[in-house]
């Protein structure tokens, strides 16, 4: 691939500006101060630690005499404030906050929660807790973070027109209080929520996040290897391979040292299907190898959490053996992954593997089972609603139909697959399969026999 790829360049208009704020003024109050009961030395030991002086922790947001009065614990911080500096520390909120369980205090530590929640990949139930702060009357930094923590989990829930809409509810709100930083962040995962839906902005929206990003000082490591790794699939989707391999190294490189295992698992599988999109069989299965070994090791470390991006990885690396023609590899792995999943609760994901597996079936010239197999990847993928699968299991099915000679029930499976995308409005997904369509007629008019005359 060519190493001259500009990281994360848009086709379009330029990034947006990075937004101005007023630092925080000290003022006096009698009675009880307002704000948030925090470990004061707990935030100095962490700044200290983190190498950042007083003024560059406060940024923009908050004045150098801010943050000392916070940290000598003569100014307690706004849930915002004491938000924003969790933030630029690269920790949880909860990291700072004493125990307390006083009504004034109940926003920050939901908000803490619902951290902790999707740091530990419990999507189902952030979802919920978010949805219980925004029933209540809440100010707006407490209500960004909310609608940012409901689209990350209603992201990785596979709900991706809801975590859109939340995001960008997010994003809003932080531009308004300003709040640069969350306000960047949201757009990088709206950028994620509107690439599972296929909608072309995604690049563009993926540019501007990560160039707002860029613009602000400090910044946290792991976010930015996260958009990076994110533009990586955007551009990987339109077929820009090379643009995708550059933002996968240039996320490997932001991360430096202190790695996370999973970012480097998702780098080097985003790295793989960019070899196997161009052919490359032997790197793309090299880099899955690497990829596995990361997940693996995640999932020894937190098997709740980490499970479901191992059986994605476990079914990816079984599409290149198979492509590779390594069909019992490729069978075993792909029923591994298969195996870690649950029938009735994760039928989103098990549509995806049971198309492998029935691909696989297919190829061993094992049809009746491949048959029984892509029916079921069709019930599972039609139940929970999830077009991509659905449309994919259809068009196999075309593929495996035509095998048998079946040619009405093949061309009968491509059209259910057409109608699938088109009404999910997935354009791009579309043409590709009307593409393959016109693939499999062109070879059935090339095997017919001559007219006689």
């Amino acid at each position: 691939m060519a190493s001259g790829a500009r990281v994360g360049a848009a086709p379009s208009r330029a990034a947006a500006s990075k937004a101005e704020s007023a630092p925080m003024r000290s003022t006096s109050h009698r009675g009880r101060r307002p704000g948030v009961d925090v470990e004061a030395a707990a935030i100095r030991r962490a700044r200290q630690q983190a190498g950042l002086s007083q003024s560059q922790l406060g940024g923009t947001h908050l004045t150098r005499q801010a943050v000392h009065l916070i940290e000598t614990g003569k100014v307690r911080p706004s849930i915002q404030s004491l938000s924003l500096i969790a933030g630029r520390l690269g920790l949880p909120m909860t990291a700072f906050l004493l125990d307390d369980e006083r009504a004034e205090h109940l926003p920050a530590r939901r908000l803490a929660e619902l951290e902790r929640l999707c740091m530990q990949r419990q999507y189902a139930t952030a979802l919920a807790l978010a949805d219980e702060v925004l029933a209540a009357a809440v100010p707006d930094q407490v209500a960004a973070l909310a609608h940012h923590w409901a689209g990350v989990a209603l992201y990785h829930l596979t709900r991706a027109r809801e975590a859109a809409r939340r995001l960008q509810e997010a994003e809003r709100l932080a531009d308004r209080l300003p709040d640069p930083w969350l306000a960047a962040d949201s757009m990088g995962w709206r950028a994620a929520a509107l690439n599972r839906l296929d909608d072309g902005s995604a690049l563009e929206v993926g540019f501007q996040a990560l160039s707002r990003y860029r613009a602000l000082e400090p910044r946290r490591p792991e976010v930015e290897a996260r958009m990076l790794e994110h533009m990586g699939t955007f551009w990987g989707r339109r077929q820009g391979y090379d643009q995708a391999e550059a933002c996968y190294r240039e996320s490997l490189r932001v991360m430096g040292p202190v790695r996370d295992l999973e970012r480097m698992a998702s780098v080097y599988h985003g790295l793989a299907g960019c070899s196997r999109a161009i052919g490359d069989l032997d790197a793309a299965a090299a880099l899955m190898r690497k990829a596995l070994a990361f997940y693996v090791v995640e999932h020894e470390l937190r098997p709740d959490g980490s499970r479901d991006m191992l059986v994605r990885g476990e079914n990816d690396y079984g599409d290149i053996l198979m492509q590779q023609g390594r069909l019992d590899l490729a069978e075993e792995l792909i029923e591994t992954a298969l195996g870690r999943l649950d029938a009735e609760a994760e039928g989103y994901m098990r549509a995806g593997v049971l198309h492998s597996l029935g691909e696989v079936r297919m190829r061993q010239g094992r049809h009746e089972e491949a048959l029984t197999i892509l029916a079921e990847a069709v019930d599972l993928a039609t139940s929970s609603d999830q077009p991509i699968p659905l449309a994919e299991a259809h068009q196999l099915l075309g593929e495996l139909y035509e095998a048998l000679g079946e040619r009405e029930q093949a061309d009968a499976s491509y059209s259910a697959a057409l109608a699938v995308l088109e009404a999910a409005e997935l354009t791009e997904r579309a043409l590709d399969c009307q593409r393959a369509w016109r693939r499999l007629v062109a070879r059935r008019t090339a095997n017919e026999p001559a007219p006689s005359v």
